[in-house]
Formats: C-alpha cells, sequence, structure tokens
C-alpha cells in the first residue's frame, strides 16, 4: 500500500506530530509512506533526520484568519495552486499512491490531485476553523463542504468537530482520536516510579501548547495570579512559542505584578516529557479545542486536566473524575484552588486520566483505526 500525506506547515506542531506517530506506524506495518510538505521547517527537518520520504512543493493554503495579512492574498494563493497542478500532478504520478491523504481541512491540493487523478482521498479534519482561530476559506466555506463530500472518507479528530463542521453534510465521515504515546510508553509510565520532589515543592499547573489568544493563556495567567492570594506555594510553567505581541502581553503581566519566581516560560521544548512529569496538573483555557492533544498527553503522564467547557475538551476530561471542568474565571479559580488543597484526589484523577488515555489515545489505536479505514477503502474500489 502506498499512501501520500499532505501536510499544510513547516512546525512540528501538534497536527504534524499526529501525522508522524501515524506515518512511523504505517511505515512499521511494511507500508510505503510519502510526505508531501509546502515548505521546509522543523517538521522535514524530523523526516530527513528519520529518512521518511517527503518533496516540498511551494503549495498554498486556502484558509487564513481573517484580515490578517495572509486572508488579502487567498486569491492570489489560489492561482499559485493552479499553476503548481502541472508540477503537483507529475510529482503524484511519480509517487503512484493508492491514497491520497490530506492532514488538514486547510490545504485544499490533496482534493484537487484526487479529482484531476481519480486517486482515493482521506481528508482528516483537525480543526473547527472559523471558531477556533477565525479562520476563512476561498473562495466560502460552502465550497470548502462541497471539495469535503467528494472525499473518499472524512477522519474528524473529536465528536465536537464532527458536530460542529461535519454536521449533516455528509456521511462518509469517521472519528479517530489522536495518538500521543505508544501503547508501550504508557505502560512503561505505569511502572515508572513517581518523580521526586521537595516535601514542600510548589504545586505545579503547566499550560503547554501555542501561544495565541485563542489558547486564552492570559485567563490562566489572571486565575493563578488570584489564587496566590490564597495559596502561596504555587507555580505556573508555560511551554510554547507563537503570537510574539501576546507573549509579551503574558511577560508585561508577569512583570507589573512581580510573578517573576512564580511563573516561568520555557519557550518550545521539543520533548517536554520531563516538564509533564515534574507538573501536578494542566490548564487548558482554549476555547473550540479541536481535540487537545496536549489534554490527551497530560492524561497519559497522569496528570488531571483542568479544561474550559467547549470543543472536545469535556470530550475527552470527564469532570471530577479525570479532571475538572470550569464554565467561567471564578470557576477556573475554585478548580486550581480544589486541586491544591487536594493533593491526593488529584493524583487519583491522573490515573483514571491515565487509564482512558491507554484506551483511547495511544498511537496505536490511533494507527490501527486509520489503517482499517485505508484497507476499508481498498478492497471497496
Amino acid at each position: 500500500m502506498k499512501i501520500l500525506f499532505i501536510s499544510h506547515y513547516s512546525e512540528l506542531l501538534g497536527a504534524n506530530r499526529s501525522l508522524l506517530g501515524l506515518v512511523e506506524g504505517l511505515i512499521a506495518k511494511g507500508e510505503d509512506c510519502t510526505i508531501l510538505c509546502r515548505k521546509s521547517g522543523d517538521f522535514t527537518a524530523v523526516l530527513e533526520e528519520k529518512m521518511i520520504k517527503h518533496k516540498v512543493i511551494p503549495f498554498q493554503n486556502w484558509a487564513d484568519t481573517f484580515l490578517f495579512p495572509g486572508f488579502w492574498l487567498l486569491p492570489l494563493k489560489h492561482l499559485r495552486n493552479k499553476q503548481l497542478m502541472p508540477q503537483l500532478k507529475a510529482f503524484v504520478e511519480g509517487v503512484q499512491p493508492d491514497i491520497i491523504h490530506t492532514n488538514s481541512s486547510v490545504a485544499p491540493v490533496g482534493a484537487y490531485l484526487s479529482e484531476e487523478l481519480n486517486i482515493p482521498h482521506v481528508w482528516h479534519i483537525r480543526e473547527f476553523g472559523k471558531l477556533h482561530y477565525n479562520m476563512r476559506f476561498f473562495p466560502s466555506h460552502d465550497n470548502m463542504i462541497q471539495w469535503m463530500k467528494k472525499a473518499t472518507k472524512v477522519i474528524t479528530i473529536s465528536k465536537a468537530i464532527q458536530k460542529e463542521v461535519i454536521r449533516d453534510h455528509f456521511d462518509q465521515w469517521e472519528l479517530v482520536y489522536n495518538g500521543v504515546l505508544s501503547k508501550e510508553k504508557v505502560l512503561k509510565l505505569q511502572k515508572q516510579k513517581e518523580v521526586l520532589r521537595q516535601k514542600n515543592s510548589p504545586f505545579r499547573f503547566l499550560n503547554i501548547g501555542m501561544i495565541h489568544p485563542k489558547k486564552n493563556q492570559m485567563e490562566a495567567l489572571i486565575a493563578f495570579h488570584k489564587l496566590l492570594e490564597k495559596e502561596e506555594n504555587i507555580e505556573l510553567h508555560f511551554v510554547g512559542s507563537g503570537r510574539k505581541v501576546y507573549t509579551q502581553q503574558l511577560k508585561s503581566y508577569i512583570a507589573q505584578n512581580a510573578l517573576d519566581d512564580k511563573v516561568i516560560f520555557h519557550g518550545f521544548v521539543k520533548k517536554p516529557e520531563s516538564i509533564y512529569l515534574e507538573s501536578d496538573a494542566l490548564v487548558m483555557c482554549a476555547k473550540y479545542e479541536g481535540m487537545g492533544r496536549v489534554t490527551a498527553e497530560a492524561m497519559a503522564y497522569a496528570k488531571p486536566v483542568i479544561g474550559y467547557n467547549s470543543g472536545a475538551t469535556p470530550e475527552l476530561v470527564d469532570h471530577e473524575s479525570t479532571g475538572l471542568i470550569y464554565n467561567s474565571p471564578s470557576e477556573l479559580i475554585e478548580r486550581m484552588e480544589y486541586l491544591v488543597k487536594n493533593k491526593e484526589k488529584a493524583k487519583e484523577m491522573g490515573l483514571r486520566g491515565r487509564e482512558k488515555a491507554l484506551a483511547e489515545f495511544t498511537v496505536d489505536s490511533y494507527v490501527n483505526n486509520v489503517y482499517k479505514i485505508y484497507k476499508e477503502i481498498l478492497s471497496d474500489s
């Protein structure tokens, strides 16, 4: 089986990390995988390091944040994709894939190539689009849906994505949760002794992911600041990079309120395992999270998650079982305070979260579920 994957960006963030795990799992099964990338970056560097076949052709995405510079260029990007079609077709004809698999709703070229070359198309929908990043599609959202209807199979990463994006537009969709760690890794973590920290070490809250207003790190920061009035022995750790202006707003708030010794910025961390292990709870404040890869990762590392009641977060986090769901800034403070005051309860939630991650969010089940879809497609063709 030959599969050609379409990757829509060059960073090694959630969607590409999920894609990498899928491709490695398929290669381990003996399948032939190639990845088409729109530009070079951290992702292609990892592909080179792992000797995974890939090609860079500068195709364009058909969606961008409303009124941002890239939004105004969408018509030109559409023309650029038309110009690149002969080169893209020649590349795909050279690969001769049995299936084209597009890794995001924002990349249209997989759909175009599927129609031109009569190759089955799997479309992986990972984002809410307009709701999350205020993305707009060119020439319209309805056009995107019409193209999606032509896909052989559409994969959604959560029921929330299905409900909001797919709705009742078509039936050929299937839910497959992202895999975040291998089953072997999670089982190894189960046997691993807890990271020893000093007896009176601070309760450490973690927020991990792209620094972006839609990820709502400011809400976590303000809640943490207010909690400090009641609980002094706490810390907040931010892991990730992103919007420079928003990052500066967060750092300005920290400086103005003398929080430098309580709030730590780590920047982007390629392998965050030690940070997860040394934390006590994850705070997920993003609204309209498509699935929340870091939510599932935290659960795999046996950390309770405090998550906003939106998007797929309440689908992953079972309130008062694997974590806590909140609906307002005041509730966020209450949830954080509860975990600080009830450390044993927090550990119990974390352990139940790990069991759920082992059952639903391993790379093994992710790969097997997608592989099953491929085999069904080819058996029907």
